[in-house]
This record gives structure tokens, sequence and C-alpha cells, in this order.
């Protein structure tokens, strides 16, 4: 008993209801493609085997012969109808028919009915043809006084309408209730397919499936970040909002990315290393995101760090950090190109122990540069003067760029999203990765879903961001407006980086 609880229990554990609910309303295309196919064969195969009924219909008055009481025609007309009922569908009455039409079998339906508080019969036959109905009723009508006698020989039948020719069918074929009954039931199935196909499939959808399955050390799990900001920003991937440092980001993702940071900042202590390589296994998995987020909470700890957007074929970090209208002018790949310095091309972020080596451009030629000797350079001159260098890492599974970073790295972090990657290509990645000359130190899990969404409170305090009103005594971050006395992100307005200073100056002359 108890073992049977305990598989029932892992079973059901297993089952992720927003994992199997978002296949199936990804796939909720073809299984409308299907139901609807399905809802069209079922009419096609209804009207297929669809029998149009055509029906020709007599009235009879029920008449007693020795009595013209109105009382006693009823009491005959209910008593005969029953009878009658039975007679017509017998055999002698279809006999006696096909005798009178000459024919081999009655192909027909014959019914008889007593209209309530009358002494009125009507008689209904019902064909595959219009003319084929009436002729049956005809000669129904002709054999029926021969019939008679074996209801009652005190009854008459009084013929009150002369039967005709049906002038359509007796109902209107549509084939909707067929098709209906198809499009459901095959929508069901298919839903149940695509439920059963999400669980059985070989993803990661949880921490311990993430140490189940792959193995290793788990730096965190990271669960999904609402997109905030207008659909345009969104739609171009530029929404800063996973940022530790946005006001939105929940006290949850925070702190997860400081206990991250300072797992890899202890880490590198005990080890003498700097340079964190943080990657994935395929694109659009957050790698961008995560490794922004440790620079930033390894700077909030007091150590200089210096990001480095190491995706040249495809860069995003300046999503993040540039604001969507500002175009740059020295980047990595002008750095490694030999058209600027190091001086130009590193920027600091305005208040924070944060430098930043960009792109704004993809460059089809990034494992070449990746691999050259001027890449493993800039990161041997930028070692004595950064307490951590954090490269964003292109995808293991699309190029090789990100082997080459490993040749200069000291420690590498695999980022695993939420219900994304197989198992197998996961542990590829790993095993690659443990082959390669930097450390692999271990996974973060990404954007996790629950179905119920995350229940922490966005922001630090009990009322919103950080606090019940804000950082400071009239708003946010300051006395008069947001991140500043004057304005966002600095004195007078918005600046993403700041002019340095100059021992930093001084620095990044020594990098050249």
């Amino acid at each position: 008993m108890e073992q049977n609880s305990t598989e029932r229990s892992a079973f059901f554990g297993q089952i992720d209801p927003y994992s199997i609910l978002r296949d199936i309303i990804r796939n909720l295309w073809v299984i409308l493609l299907v139901a609807i196919a399905a809802g069209m064969l079922m009419n096609v195969y209804a009207r297929m085997n669809h029998q149009t009924s055509y029906s020709a219909e007599t009235m009879f008055a029920v008449k007693s012969r020795s009595s013209t009481t109105s009382r006693t025609n009823l009491t005959a007309a209910s008593s005969m109808a029953s009878s009658f009922e039975n007679i017509l569908n017998s055999s002698l009455l279809k006999k006696k028919v096909c005798e009178d039409l000459n024919m081999k079998t009655f192909d027909a339906k014959a019914s008889a009915q007593v209209i309530s508080r009358t002494n009125l019969i009507k008689i209904r036959v019902t064909a595959d043809s219009p003319y084929k109905a009436f002729r049956f009723i005809s000669s129904t009508m002709r054999v029926i006084d021969e019939l008679v006698p074996y209801v009652s020989d005190s009854m008459v039948l009084e013929v009150l309408q002369e039967p005709s020719v049906p002038r359509g069918a007796d109902a209107t074929f549509t084939g909707i209730p067929q098709a209906l009954k198809g499009f459901l039931a095959a929508g069901v199935l298919m839903t149940l397919l695509f439920g059963v196909l999400s669980y059985f499939k070989n993803t990661v959808r949880s921490e311990s499936e993430l140490e189940e399955k792959v193995g290793g050390r788990i730096l965190g799990v990271l669960r999904h970040q609402r997109a905030r900001g207008s659909l345009i920003e969104r739609i171009r991937g530029r929404s800063d909002s996973l940022l530790i440092t946005d006001v939105n980001a929940s006290f949850d993702y925070v702190e997860k990315m400081k206990k991250i940071a300072s797992s890899l900042s202890n880490h590198m202590k005990r080890s003498d290393q700097k340079v964190i390589l943080v990657t994935s296994v395929n694109a659009h998995e957050g790698t961008s995101t995560v490794s922004a987020n440790i620079a930033l909470a390894l700077g909030q700890q007091g150590r200089r760090v210096l990001l480095i957007d190491g995706d040249l074929r495809s860069p995003a970090l300046h999503k993040l950090f540039v604001p969507s209208k500002t175009k740059l002018q020295n980047t990595l790949n002008a750095l490694l190109s030999g058209k600027c310095s190091v001086k130009e091309a590193i920027m600091k972020e305005n208040g924070r122990n944060l430098f930043l080596l960009l792109n704004d451009r993809g460059n089809p030629h990034s494992t070449d540069i990746v691999a050259s000797r001027r890449m493993n350079e800039l990161i041997d001159a930028a070692r004595p003067y950064f307490d951590c260098i954090v490269i964003d890492s292109p995808p293991f599974a699309l190029m090789s760029d990100a082997e080459a970073f490993a040749e200069w790295a000291d420690l590498m972090v695999l980022t695993v999203k939420y219900d994304y990657c197989t198992v197998d290509e996961i542990n590829d990645a790993v095993e690659t990765l443990g082959g390669c000359k930097a450390e692999f130190y271990g996974c973060v899990l990404n954007d996790v879903h629950t179905l119920l969404g995350d229940r922490s409170v966005g922001g630090y305090g009990a009322y919103g961001s950080y606090g019940k009103y804000g950082y400071g005594r009239y708003g946010k971050y300051g006395k008069y407006g947001k991140y500043g006395a004057y304005g966002r992100y600095g004195a007078y307005g918005h600046t993403h980086t700041s002019k340095t200073s100059s021992s930093e100056t001084d620095e990044k002359k020594s990098l050249t």
C-alpha cells in the first residue's frame, strides 16, 4: 500500500499543469484543424448514408355501426388506434399491399395516430420517394376495409382526407449535428493526445527534474518575470524589466540572483578565478539576462565587474543597458578589429561598479574573431584591472564560439530554460563543458512558470517597490525624481554611462 501510494504521489508530482496547458494552447491550431477536418468528414459520411424520407397522410373518421353518439365514436377511435398500429405493420397488410401493387417487398413504414379528443385517426406512410409513399398509402386505403373486421366488427371507417403526393421531404438534412459530434470528439481526442505528449516530453520543468536528469550543482531557480513596458518594446525585445535594478523586479527574483552571484563570488575567491562564462544550449534561454544580472549583483557587492557581450553574431546586452534610439560607435567588434581603443570601447554604468563591452550589430565572422589572439589578449589584459569578468556567450548547440570562449574563461555557468531543451541536448552540453579548460560550476534553471504564477510580492516591501512609498520622501530613489536629484540615472538627465575618472582612464590606457 505504501509503495502504491508513493508511486501515485510521484506520478502526480511529475504533472506540470502549466506546461501541459501551454503545449495544448501552442498546438491549438493543430487541434482546431483536425477537429474541423473530422467534422467535415462526419458531415460527408452522414450525407452519404442519409436516406431522405417522404410521407403521405390520410385521415379517417371512426364511427360505430349501432350508435351515433360522439362518446361512443371517441371510445371506438381510441381502442381502434392501438390495434391499427399493429395491423399496419403486420405481415398481413404488407402482403396485401404488395399483391395490390404487384411488388415483392413493402419498402415503407406505416403508422396510425388518434387525434386527441376526436374520433379521427391519421394514417401515415413513409417511404424513400414521394411517388412510392403515395402509392403505398393509396394501396393501404384500398385494402384497409378488409382489415377493419380484424379490429372490430361494429366499427366503420370514413375517409375524410384523400392522400396526395408529398411535395417535399419530411425534414431538410443539414448534417450539422453529425459534424458537431465529429468536431467535438476529434477536439477532445487531440487535446488528450497533446496533453499526454507534453507529460512524456523529456525536458526540464523543475529543480528536482534538473537534479535527477542532468545532475551537477544547481545554482538557483529563477521564476518567470512578467514582461513590462510598452508592447513595441516587448516585441523588439528591449524590455529591461528583468534586471535586478528594476524596481518592478520581484523580491524572490532579486534575492535568487544575489544568491547565485554570492556563490560564484565565494568560489572565485577561494579558487583565485575571475572570468565567468555564461552560456546555454540553444538561443532564447535568457543567457543575456542572467549574465547581466550576475554582473550587476557582483557589482553591488563592491567588486569591479566587466560585462562582455560575447555573442558577436546576435548581441543582446545593449538592449538591456543602452537606450533604444542610441547607436553605439565604439563596440567590441570595433575594438577587436582595431578600429578603436579600449578606452573608447569600455563604458561604465553610472553609479555602479559595472563596466560594459557591448555590440549592437551582428558579425557573421564571429567564430574567427572569438578564436583570434586579440580576444585572448583582451581578456588577459583586463584581468588585473577587474575583480570579475562576465562573458555573455552564444549557445553551445548553434556555433563553436562558446567553446572558444571556454578556453579563456575560468568558470562556466549553464542557463537552462524551463521546458525548452531536451534532456539529451542539455547533457550533451554539460559533457562538452566538462571537457573544456574552464571549470563547469553549475546550472541556473531560468524562466520557471507555474499555473498560479509567482506568489511573491513585487518589490521589497509590503506596498510595492523597496518600501512603502519608494526610496525617498517624495518618490523613487531621491527627493525630487527617479534615480537622482533632478532626473533619471544622473544629476541632470538619462545616461547609461558616464565619463570615467582619471584613474579609470589610466587603467584603460594600460589595457590599450
